[in-house]
């Protein structure tokens, strides 16, 4: 028989909502259905005549999980708060806050931010809550058949089309710890400034914590301004770059410096790291606050196009 999903999220957020559902229902073969009140296939969703609250309830105590879809246009409603704090209610069921578009975890109200958030940013990021969310159902992940649903959802995500109201700086009203937040993401910026004309940064130090780096995508995909990347102590260099092809729809292979590349919009440079990618620790090239784009390239990568050739060849 099988289990259920109580999916929390703003009516805005509704396509988002439909891909994670259908996403997961597929991964799980159907062992898994999520419930959410604005599904508008045949079983789903609230219907005609219903008392809204009491089918809400309903659900809400059949499901071992309620996953509260966070975006910047829904962070703040108390309608989440009121779905998630009803599950919590109930010692069978979690509650997973579960993030896309939103940079910063920090940013999650209380009571959410007492448990564990997951952002949905990109392939490891999803692939990561996904096994879990399973784990929690008794449900096998199997990656390599899951891989193709995975790529699917991650399109969907990052091609939600951008939205003045998806931005966290529209809200009305703001918070003194919102306020707080931005100036110490601002000292974080000069901080980084200063180090990058100074001495160098330890590759030995290493953050504590995950953060996200926004990548800009638009050169590849024309509607969609930005997506991020959440570096963790343990990715390499590479592990970012196989993170940012899942993000490129349609991409038929990985071809990177052969089709597109990454750069720094900060600093200008390119990243030109391949053979030893490996073995570099992401944070160390992708600093916090670092803004990164994708460049589709005309033909392979060659010294000659480097945007600082004293790096290449010395001082000529």
């Amino acid at each position: 028989m099988p289990q259920q999903l109580f999916l929390s999220h703003d009516s805005r957020d509704r396509r988002l909502a439909d891909a994670l559902a259908m996403a997961l229902t597929r991964l799980t073969l159907r062992q898994l259905t999520v419930w959410h009140s604005s599904d508008s296939s045949g079983n789903g969703g609230l219907k005609p005549g219903h008392i809204w609250l009491d089918e809400i309830r309903l659900q809400l105590s059949k499901s071992k999980a309620v996953v509260a879809l966070l975006t910047p246009r829904s962070i703040a409603r108390p309608w989440l708060l009121f779905e998630s704090g009803f599950g919590a209610a109930s010692k069978e069921c979690d509650v997973i806050p579960v993030c896309v578009g939103i940079d910063n975890i920090g940013d999650v109200p209380f009571p959410l931010a007492m448990y564990q958030s997951y952002q949905l940013a990109d392939y490891e990021s999803i692939r990561r809550f996904i096994e879990k969310l399973l784990t929690r159902y008794e449900i096998q992940f199997d990656e390599e058949m899951a891989r193709p649903a995975l790529k699917e959802l991650i399109g969907k995500l990052v091609n939600e089309p951008a939205d003045e109201s998806m931005s966290l700086s529209s809200f009305n009203t703001r918070s003194i710890d919102q306020a707080f937040s931005d100036l110490k993401i601002h000292i974080d910026k000069r901080m980084l400034e200063i180090l990058r004309l100074g001495a160098p940064v330890s590759i030995e130090s290493r953050p504590t914590a995950s953060y996200n780096v926004i990548i800009d995508l638009r050169a590849y995909i024309k509607h969609s301004a930005s997506q991020y990347l959440e570096i963790d102590s343990e990715m390499s260099v590479q592990d970012a770059l196989d993170a940012v092809f899942y993000m490129l729809p349609d991409m038929p292979t990985f071809k990177y410096l052969e089709k597109w590349m990454l750069r720094d919009t900060d600093a200008g440079l390119n990243l030109v790291i391949r053979e030893i990618g490996s073995r570099i620790p992401a944070h160390v090239i992708f600093k916090p606050n670092s803004n990164w784009e994708v460049i589709l390239l005309s033909k392979p990568y060659s010294p000659e196009d480097s945007s600082d050739m004293n790096r290449w060849y010395g001082h000529l």
